[in-house]
């Protein structure tokens, strides 16, 4: 089986590449690593959390999340929270009516020199790690097609 390819939420030239769900994320770059159509062939995204390096990728079909040491399959009784309160966001995973991860982090913010509308057609999510999982796992349609490959 080839790796998993994963792409930095907020800085498209890091990549972590992962031999299976449940295998050591290996860190690299697209310079150390180059590859041939990444996005065609891009199985998730990852991003540091709270302090907690959080992969979101599909693997054989089904969608993944790792935050930290903890790694849970997202099937269909999973869902999510989201919220943003004095410059926090949480987002929460519940299952079966019980919360199974919360992740607590800092909203991130742009460098003075960055203006906020860089680029206008981006939305929220495009910056919140937290919430593009939250909306990933709260449409359906997109929970489905995601990363899927056929």
């Amino acid at each position: 089986m080839s790796p998993l390819i994963l792409q930095r939420h907020s800085l498209a030239n890091e990549l972590i590449l992962l031999d299976s769900a449940d295998a050591e994320p290996v860190r690299t770059t697209r310079v150390e690593h180059p590859v041939d159509s990444t996005f065609r062939w891009l199985s998730g995204l990852f991003e540091e959390l709270g302090g907690e390096l959080v992969l979101f990728f599909r693997s054989e079909g089904v969608l993944h999340l790792r935050a930290g040491s903890r790694s849970i399959d997202l099937t269909g009784d999973v869902s999510s929270r989201h919220a943003a309160l004095d410059g926090r966001r949480t987002l929460t995973l519940v299952e079966g009516g019980e919360v199974i991860l919360t992740l607590s982090y800092v909203e991130s913010e742009l460098p003075p020199y960055i203006p906020s509308d860089v680029v206008p057609f981006t939305g929220e999510e495009d910056r919140d790690f937290g919430l593009f999982i939250h909306e990933v796992l709260s449409d359906p349609e997109r929970w489905d097609l995601i990363w899927k490959r056929d």
